[in-house]
């Protein structure tokens, strides 16, 4: 149902506490309704005094119960055709957990380019698909657990920590593992079954030089590891203590390094599925890495603006981000003296939370021991953070670092690490445009971190 005012047509589910002087246009029998009177009433009793909403609340009001009732009151508001009424002092009720920026923006990430809308409305359309998949059991075959590794390839590295939770390199007994991916994207002499035959050659001649010029095809060679994060069966980073979750980060700084170093590798991508709906096929807790002598298309377009900006203005466009989403505060989520995390002004995905260091440093392995191990200990947080708002969520996480080989440039990169909830798809929008359209504003997403930041220690929570 919509209001009518000056030939506009308003949502009221949008309209704001702030919002007043609406005039309502009639007020609706209860028979209508389909409630009985004193249902009716009840519901404007209550929309007259409407509950508090996230960005009025105070720092020990219990929110998760307010969004679940505020969301249960505008449900039988709009069932019950009453909620375009205004309450008594002119104001209408809060949609629950909409953001105070007006839906329909449009936000450009200054780092990539990249547009993204915001529409939260859109997080409440039906869903005659949706399911809920029950987890499955730990599978006594699992691949990476302690005992199978004649299921998997032989490790490229392993640690194992000591009972003073030291780590000690290659050890048999292990609790971090890195082994070859079993089924490679890119393998290091490259796919030899997809080098051209002399059929394709043949095929290949009969074309015109400007044809042939139209389908390039190169090579691709490198590598494709797997990182396990833990000798015992896990199904997200959230389960490792402080120990595991730093040696498995020292893992991918090491891995890192290795690959940099070897000849023709021009990208080194550091990925993380959990979940079926992140893409991951396995449960155990692990982590992939692939080296290839490829740089892709997206990451060179964000190389080179990060070179204009510092060409322009002397100096790293990540570090200027940062200083201004310091400066603007409301989108931080959590900061150190070393480290920040905040969730992005262009965010891609719903809860998308970026963890970056405040002193410029362009790789993540170039990064000291202390301050690896400081990046895995808020990684932990904010996992168990964002698991705490959305119990059971698929997420990836991406570590971005700089380039490799005659792309490699300190002096402009600066790595960064994300954590992006899968809690949406990619349709049609999405693979048409390479756009992206968000339910949840980033300022509303950091307000919740915070939130979940001080319920689990308070001391070390930004009000």
């Amino acid at each position: 149902m919509k209001t009518q005012q000056s030939g506009v047509n308003i949502d009221p589910r949008q309209i704001s506490l702030s919002e007043t002087s609406r005039t309502a246009e009639h007020s609706l029998p209860a028979e209508q309704s389909g409630l009985d009177t004193q249902s009716v009433t009840d519901l404007q009793t209550e929309r007259d005094n409407p509950v508090p909403t996230r960005t009025g609340a105070k720092p020990n009001f219990d929110h998760s119960a307010t969004s679940q009732r505020a969301e249960d009151l505008v449900d039988r508001l709009v069932d019950a055709e009453i909620l375009d009424q205004p309450c008594k002092d002119g104001r209408y009720v809060d949609f629950p957990n909409e953001s105070h920026v007006q839906t329909g923006r449009s936000r450009k990430d200054p780092i990539s380019g990249s547009w993204t809308i915001f529409a939260p409305g859109r997080a409440r359309r039906p869903d005659q698909f949706k399911s809920h998949r029950p987890k499955p059991d730990a599978s006594m075959d699992c691949p990476f657990c302690h005992g199978n590794e004649n299921l998997t390839p032989a490790s490229v590295w392993s640690a194992k920590l000591s009972e003073d939770e030291e780590a000690v390199p290659q050890s048999s007994d292990w609790t971090v593992r890195v082994v070859p991916n079993l089924f490679p994207a890119i393998k290091p002499e490259g796919n030899a079954e997809l080098k051209p035959t002399a059929a394709d050659d043949e095929a290949e001649s009969r074309l015109s030089p400007f044809a042939q010029s139209l389908f390039v095809e190169e090579i691709a060679s490198g590598g494709h590891e797997v990182i396990i994060e833990a000798a015992r069966h896990t199904r997200s980073l959230s389960e490792l203590n402080l120990a595991e979750i730093a040696l498995a980060f020292s893992a991918y700084a090491a891995r890192m390094r290795h690959w940099r170093q070897q000849p023709g590798i021009q990208f080194i991508s550091l990925f993380k599925n959990v979940g079926r709906d992140a893409g991951a096929s396995l449960q155990h807790s692990h982590s992939q890495l692939i080296a290839s002598n490829h740089l892709p298309h997206s990451v060179r377009e964000v190389n080179n603006r990060m070179r204009s900006h510092f060409d322009r203005y002397g100096r790293c466009l990540q570090c200027d981000v940062l200083q201004a989403e310091l400066e603007r505060k409301e989108r931080i989520v959590h900061q150190s003296d070393s480290l920040v995390a905040y969730c992005p002004h262009a965010s891609r995905f719903p809860y998308l939370i970026r963890i970056t260091s405040k002193m410029h440093v362009g790789c993540f392995e170039d990064l000291s021991v202390s301050m690896n191990e400081e990046v895995a200990r808020l990684v932990l947080r904010s996992v168990r953070w964002l698991e705490a708002i959305i119990p059971g969520v698929a997420y990836n996480m991406m570590l971005h670092t700089g380039p490799a080989g005659d792309q490699h440039d300190n002096e402009t990169h600066h790595w960064s690490l994300e954590l992006a909830p899968r809690i949406g798809r990619l349709a049609g929008y999405e693979l048409s445009s390479g756009g992206m359209i968000n339910t949840v504003y980033p300022e509303a997403a950091a307000d919740e971190f915070r939130h979940q930041a001080r319920r689990s220690d308070p001391r070390h929570a930004l009000r």
